[in-house]
């Protein structure tokens, strides 16, 4: 099974560092991406709501753009704040509801881009009135269509497994014609934005002055700014449609299959998503005249400039409210000023601003200014939304001086403009600070949840993560695994020396001094002690053997540095006593790179001891004065003559019997169960340990695992298998329970109904609670036969309970399906567990090669788990239908009502389902193996309300050859496991 399925999330994939460091790199650029892109769409978004050039359907297009891509910015904002800067890992899976926004903005972002094509195509088709058209009825159909299709492809994307969208060729073709499309729209809006300039010079050349071709040629100009402004918004449509296609192209050709690989992919395109929404609103801004302008003037960056210039054109206005007239001055060297005339009735006769009247315009000289005074009778009302386009040759240079208090227009005195350039200085400095402002408090803020995060990890905290299990090795179930390692000292101290050999010079006497082990002489095993005790201060378990006793025989050499080949000097063979000797092992239970749960010896020490080379001194002849250095010499290396010996005797054990475990397990079926960590491992402390103190000196200690707990499915695709945890539940808090006789157990898990919801989940997922009755899927012949509409006299069948069915469907046979309408539900409850299944049921007669349904209604029914078992950390129940009730019975025949689906179901129940529901969880769930050893008894399960406690105490050796009760052997063939050891299994550890 491991071959087949890699059970290794994206959430572990830790193996090819390269790619870690890359994903990890992206993030973090995507990350400070979005720091910059939320003040710029706050901008945009205010820009273009106050503007007034731009049709109102164009605007509400822009708008909700901005707005969804503010969205998936604060909805992707938040998920790399959690992976970088709390999971500290680049590849957490996050909740389903922020995967579903993030998926409904980028499919909302692509609809956008069509419907923006098609306004731009009612605009040039429709030149003429378009502008006149301030109806909402364009935007109420699109918004409403967007909305509709955004919803259904997210939810369908995000919580049904095995919909059409998760088929790699159909995905395929519909993004590759979409990106195809995309690719089109960009050569379309150029088109279009050169039709629109024909039209505009064909307009131009009748010269014809009338409202109507006035508001054409108005319009035009707004189509050709338009689609100047919306080709880089096309382009950016088209990346983003690129990127998707090259993600869903790889899984349609298996180019990389490895799961780092795709990460990476996933990972790359949301980088170039997150660059995409930052260009796009800077180029919406920058390629249209009038927002650039106004984001100019909005900005500060706009240049004062003086009404008194000879190179602009001055349009003032005599009156506050009512415009009569205006004048326009212009320079007196240009020649055949009237031919400002049709561009001047062009501007003024704007449709937000008003008419024009140029019949009696008056071409004047100004002797004074040096200047062609054009004076304009008009009729306007209101000059405050006058827009003018910069970028035109004709009136380049054109300034609107509209001052309400004054009657004519002045020239800007000197220290006007002077104070005007030092408030734009201070402006900038202003905004540059409260930049710097902004970025120091984002670092100073992303520090400080750092910090407190590794402080949480550090400790132990709960994280935003609710577990769905919670697992403990109590402190009895340390002590059984202590005195296994007794045991296993007390072997290898009889059947094997105890080996150690070193060589230490002392060059103020010349000598070097050898010793070496030759076989163990005594071992007192009756003395040794094991134990394993937590620590509060350190947090450490620590696994400690005192009183170890023993007489090593050892060979004590002398030699002379000057002559080592020589003859030694001393060569005394004489027992190394030892006594009252402690060795402690410190233990670092910790997830690998593999994703696999091990515990390994991360230190050994020896803490205190006595030892005595006896008749060293009646040996050492001429060499007495050096005995006491010789033990001086044994007694620092002492740690070098245990350590050795006891990492590689114990180390093993204690890896392969606790917290050996991989972080997820294929269950049963399509079923797989997530054991990863929530967070670190929490120590409940026991015993003391000579002067460290510890809190509950009874030793009610243990350790606590959190663990996610949810059941996940695989998705394929073409040759690579993808983990599914999408799920439309999440935990709920949970306390560790300490009263009840499980909680003194060797092994305890308390469960919360998260973790059966989410197996009961996949399993509606696929279909296992749907049933169908027909006699293509009944095998048994007998009951075959009830499905007749029509039978002898003697018979029973389904014509005979039901007349009119054989009086309406002659011949027939009829067929019962019953689909699940929503997910089951778990209430875990004292005593008992409910699950609450809601169908619904069609039942078809088929006769005459025709298929009708005759009857539909709704079933909610009750099931409840009995008979649960623990047994080898598997937990397995029976399924058995307690209640259900028919509801909204319509049907087509008389004398089928709801009493008679009641009786219907009740005999199917009896003869079909409730054989079926009874093995629907014989297989079990199968929890993680914290403590390997046997289990001893029967394993204890407990209900309470929204938990259950499994517990079972272990043995080993000797201890399991008390009498074991008749039910617990009972369940162990059932099971198919002869209650033994999982370190006998030499797959299980590999199993990741």
């Amino acid at each position: 099974m491991a071959s087949d399925f890699p059970l290794t999330p994206f959430s572990q994939l830790a193996n090819n560092t390269t790619i870690v460091a890359v994903c990890s790199f992206l993030g973090i650029a995507e990350f400070l991406i979005y720091m910059p892109t939320f003040p710029l769409l706050i901008f945009c978004l205010s820009l273009i709501y106050r503007t007034s050039i731009l049709h109102q359907n164009l605007k509400f297009i822009l708008l909700s753009q901005f707005c969804v891509i503010f969205l998936y910015n604060l909805v992707r904002s938040w998920h790399l704040g959690g992976n970088l800067f709390v999971y500290r890992n680049i590849f957490w899976y996050p909740p389903n509801i922020v995967l579903a926004a993030g998926f409904w903005s980028i499919l909302f972002c692509n609809i956008v881009g069509h419907v923006m094509m098609v306004e731009r195509m009612l605009a040039t088709l429709f030149v003429a009135k378009y502008e006149k058209n301030k109806g909402l009825s364009f935007t109420i159909i699109w918004l409403f269509i967007a909305i509709i299709l955004c919803t259904t492809l997210s939810y369908h994307q995000i919580y049904v497994l095995n919909s059409l969208f998760f088929d790699s060729i159909f995905m395929f073709s519909i993004v590759a014609f979409v990106m195809m499309t995309s690719f089109i729209e960009i050569f379309g809006i150029i088109l279009l934005m050169k039709f629109n300039k024909k039209l505009f010079v064909a307009q131009n050349a009748e010269m014809v002055n009338d409202a109507h071709q006035l508001t054409v040629r108005y319009q035009l100009t707004e189509n050709i700014r338009t689609g100047r402004q919306l080709a880089p918004n096309f382009i950016c449509h088209f990346i983003g449609v690129l990127v998707t296609f090259v993600f869903i192209t790889n899984n349609c050709l298996q180019l990389f299959t490895k799961p780092e690989y795709l990460a990476f992919i996933i990972q790359s395109v949301v980088f170039i998503h997150s660059i995409n929404h930052f260009m796009l609103p800077i180029a919406i801004i920058r390629f249209h005249p009038i927002l650039n302008q106004r984001a100019q003037l909005s900005l500060g960056r706009r240049r004062s400039r003086t009404a008194s210039s000879s190179s602009s054109l001055h349009l003032v206005h005599p009156h506050t409210h009512t415009l009569n007239n205006f004048v326009l001055m212009i320079p007196s060297n240009l020649s055949n000023p009237s031919r400002l005339l049709p561009t001047l009735a062009f501007l003024v006769g704007h449709p937000h601003t008003g008419r024009a009247n140029l019949s009696s315009a008056k071409v004047v000289e100004s002797r004074r200014a040096h200047s062609i005074i054009i004076i304009i009778h008009s009729t306007m009302h209101n000059l405050v939304d006058y827009e003018i386009d910069p970028s035109r040759r004709w009136h380049r240079n054109l300034v609107i001086a509209m001052n309400a208090n004054q009657h004519s227009s002045r020239p800007l005195h000197r220290s006007t403009e002077i104070k005007r350039k030092k408030n734009f200085i201070k402006c900038i400095t202003n905004k540059l600070n409260c930049t710097i402002f902004t970025l120091l408090f984002t670092v100073i803020l992303i520090s400080t949840v750092s910090h407190t995060t590794r402080a949480q990890n550090k400790d132990g905290a709960p994280t935003l993560v609710h577990p769905g299990i919670i697992s403990r090795v109590s402190q009895q179930g340390l002590n059984l695994l202590a005195e296994y390692l007794r045991t296993r000292v007390q072997r290898f101290m009889r059947f094997s020396a105890f080996q150690y050999n070193f060589n230490v010079g002392v060059p103020n006497n010349n000598i070097e001094i050898g010793i070496r082990s030759l076989d163990t002489a005594y071992f007192d095993s009756g003395a040794f002690h094991s134990r394993f005790s937590i620590v509060v201060p350190s947090k450490e378990l620590i696994w400690s053997g005192s009183d170890f006793r023993a007489s090593i025989n050892s060979l004590v050499q002398l030699r002379s540095l000057d002559r080592r080949d020589s003859q030694p000097l001393l060569n005394a063979n004489v027992p190394l006593k030892l006594e009252r000797v402690r060795v402690e092992l410190i233990l670092g239970p910790s997830v690998n790179q593999d994703g696999h749960l091990r515990t390994d010896v991360r230190q050994c020490r020896i803490v205190s001891g006595e030892l005595l080379y006896d008749n060293l001194i009646r040996e050492a002849g001429n060499f007495t004065t050096l005995v006491p250095l010789i033990h001086q010499i044994t007694l620092a290396r002492l740690s070098e003559m245990f350590c050795p010996v006891f990492v590689a005797e114990l180390g093993p054990v204690i890896s392969n019997r606790l917290l050996n475990t991989p972080l997820s397990t294929a269950l049963f079926d399509h079923y797989f169960l997530n054991y990863g960590l929530t967070n670190g491992i929490m120590y409940q402390p026991s015993m003391s340990i000579e002067n460290r103190t510890t809190m509950d000196p009874g030793g009610g200690g243990g350790i606590l695992l959190f663990h996610r707990g949810n059941v996940f499915g695989i998705l394929r695709q073409g040759k690579t298998r993808i983990n599914d945890f999408r799920l439309p539940i999440l935990p709920k808090p949970m306390v560790p329970s300490s009263s009840g006789s499980v909680a003194k157990r060797m092994v305890v898990f308390q469960l919360s109904n998260y973790t059966l919801s989410s197996l009961f989940f996949w399993m509606d997922q696929y279909r296992k609670f749907d049933y169908e009755i027909s006699k293509t899927t009944v095998k048994d012949k007998e009951i075959a036969a009830y499905l007749k509409t029509e039978c002898g006299p003697k018979e029973i069948c389904a014509g005979t309970l039901f007349p009119a069915l054989a009086q309406n469907f002659p011949n027939g046979l009829v067929s019962i399906k019953s689909r699940t309408l929503t997910y089951p539900t778990i209430l875990i409850e004292r005593n008992r567990i409910n699950v609450l299944v809601e169908s619904r049921i069609d039942a078809f007669a088929n006769y005459s090669e025709h298929n009708r349904r005759f009857l539909t209604a709704t079933m909610r029914a009750k099931l409840q788990l009995q008979n649960t078992t623990f047994v080898n950390y598997v937990f397995s129940a029976e399924l058995s239908i307690d209640t259900f009730d028919i509801t909204n019975v319509v049907s087509l025949v008389d004398g089928i009502d709801a009493g008679s689906i009641e009786f219907l179901v009740n005999a199917l129940n009896e003869l079909i389902i409730a054989d079926d529901m009874r093995h629907k969880l014989k297989e079990g769930v199968r929890l993680p193996v914290l403590l390997d050893f046997e289990q001893f008894g029967s394993g204890e399960v407990r209900l309470e309300e929204g938990a259950m406690l499994l517990g079972a105490d272990l043995c080993f050796d000797e201890l399991c050859k008390r009498p074991v009760s008749a039910e617990l052997s009972k369940l162990s063939r059932e099971s198919g496991n002869a209650m033994s050891s999982m370190d006998m299994d030499a797959n299980y550890y590999d199993s990741v």
